[in-house]
């Protein structure tokens, strides 16, 4: 961060010098410095960030590397490696989508636990209902009394989430309860920000009202 500073009032004190003295400099020379000046800035604002930025993809390629290798994931060593590098919150639920999106499921658990584990008290409450969807993936989408319990754990923490409300409607119509699945995915409806999920949850709700008007 120092030599971000340095760099900043470098190229602002020359940048300044030279636009008193513009007349003798040419344009190009002038319009190097403010470039110059300009990518100070930038480095001056995200230097912090890249660098974050920097650290998690290390870890995750880390992590890539040993998964391509069919090595096991070797939780030990990564949380080592999480304690070392001391990410962010931010950073460290970037990971666990990141590891989600790859259908690492195990991998992407892991981040959430210890993000719940070392930052419970800066977490959101939805992060517990992150989680129960993605161990309920883990799971091949199948209601395991583990699912069924984090489910209902989510769900006292975060009633309104609608990725709880929707999945615990998958259960109930997996039941035969119907109308408990309508009621459960109107109320996810109501919070679901997004237009296209909201409209395939819509979806699925007439399909329960055509099922129920045959």
């Amino acid at each position: 961060m120092i030599i971000f500073i340095l760099i900043f009032l470098i190229s602002l004190f020359i940048l300044v010098y030279f636009v008193k003295i513009e007349k003798v400099i040419s344009v190009k020379t002038g319009g190097f410095f403010i470039t110059l000046f300009l990518l100070s800035v930038t480095f001056l604002y995200f230097g912090p960030l890249n660098l974050g930025s920097h650290k998690e993809t290390k870890l995750t390629n880390m992590i890539n590397d040993s998964l391509e290798l069919d090595q096991e994931f070797n939780d030990v060593q990564v949380r080592q490696s999480l304690e070392e590098i001391k990410l962010e919150a931010s950073e460290i639920f970037i990971l666990a989508q990141d590891f989600k999106t790859k259908s690492k499921f195990k991998e992407s658990l892991f981040f959430l636990d210890y993000l719940i584990e070392n930052f419970h008290e800066e977490i959101p409450t939805s992060i517990y209902s992150e989680r129960a969807q993605i161990l309920f993936l883990s799971e091949n989408k199948q209601f395991t009394e583990e699912v069924n319990a984090y489910l209902e754990f989510a769900m006292s923490n975060d009633p309104d989430n609608p990725i709880t409300l929707t999945i615990k409607g998958i259960g109930s119509l997996e039941k035969g309860n119907i109308e408990e699945a309508k009621n459960f995915w109107l109320k996810a409806i109501k919070n679901i920000d997004d237009p296209n999920e909201k409209e395939a949850l819509q979806v699925a709700i007439d399909a329960i009202d055509l099922v129920k008007n045959q």
